[in-house]
């Protein structure tokens, strides 16, 4: 039951915290690609997780993403290259 309540509990910060991350940029550590191998994917810099398109010379580095969407427990957005 304790485990149960602390999923609910961490659905419920994800659902406040993930919209309001939409349109903000964010700091990514680009760990490799995501489960599907289509696209990047990373940590920001407040531990959520992002995917987006990138190459592999971006693997290990930090990058600026811009958030486009937030249908989950993963953020989306788009490599900011400038």
């Amino acid at each position: 039951m304790l485990v149960s309540g602390a999923l609910e509990k961490q659905e419920e910060v994800v659902a406040q915290t993930s919209p309001a991350m939409i349109g903000t940029t964010q700091r990514v550590l680009v760990q490799g690609y995501n489960e599907k191998q289509t696209m990047l994917w990373g940590k920001t810099e407040g531990n959520m997780n992002c995917e987006f398109e990138g190459d592999d010379s971006l693997i290990g580095t930090f990058v600026d993403v811009k958030i486009t969407e937030s249908p989950n427990f993963v953020l989306k957005g788009t490599l900011i290259t400038e």
